[in-house]
C-alpha cells in the first residue's frame, strides 16, 4: 500500500468484523486526525510528518474510505461511523485525545467526543 506522498505505516484494527486502517505515528499526547467525505488519511499526511516530532499521530480511514474496508451493504450513518471511532478509541487505549477534525470528520469526532468527555483533552 505503498503511496509516495503517505510514507507512514498501515496499521489495521477489525471492528464490526472489517478492517479498518489507521496511522499511528510518533510518541507522546495523542492527537487523532478525523477526515471528511470524500477524502481519507492522506489529507493529514503534512500534518502527521510535522506533529509526530511531539505527539502521536493517529489518523484513521473511516470504513469505507482510504485503506479501510469497504464493504457494499454496510452501515455508512454518521451513527455508525461513530459507533466505529469509539471502537478504535478503545482497542487502542487512547485518553487525553486531542481531535483534529474535517467536514464530516467533526460530525463523527465531536459526537463521539461530548459522550466521552473523559477521554478528550
Amino acid at each position: 500500500m505503498a503511496h509516495p506522498d503517505f510514507p507512514f505505516e498501515s496499521r489495521f484494527l477489525r471492528v464490526d468484523g472489517q478492517r479498518m486502517h489507521y496511522v499511528d505515528e510518533g510518541k507522546g499526547e495523542p492527537i487523532l486526525m478525523l477526515h471528511g467525505n470524500p477524502t481519507w488519511s492522506y489529507l493529514y499526511r503534512h500534518f502527521i510528518s510535522d506533529l509526530s516530532r511531539d505527539h502521536r499521530c493517529l489518523a484513521l480511514d473511516h470504513l469505507g474510505f482510504g485503506y479501510s474496508d469497504k464493504p457494499p451493504r454496510a452501515d455508512y450513518g454518521m451513527r455508525a461511523h461513530t459507533q466505529r471511532l469509539g471502537s478504535v478509541v478503545s482497542k487502542l487505549g487512547l485518553s487525553g485525545i486531542t481531535l483534529v477534525v474535517q467536514d464530516w470528520g467533526g460530525v463523527i469526532g465531536l459526537g463521539w467526543a461530548v459522550r466521552n468527555k473523559p477521554l478528550v483533552k
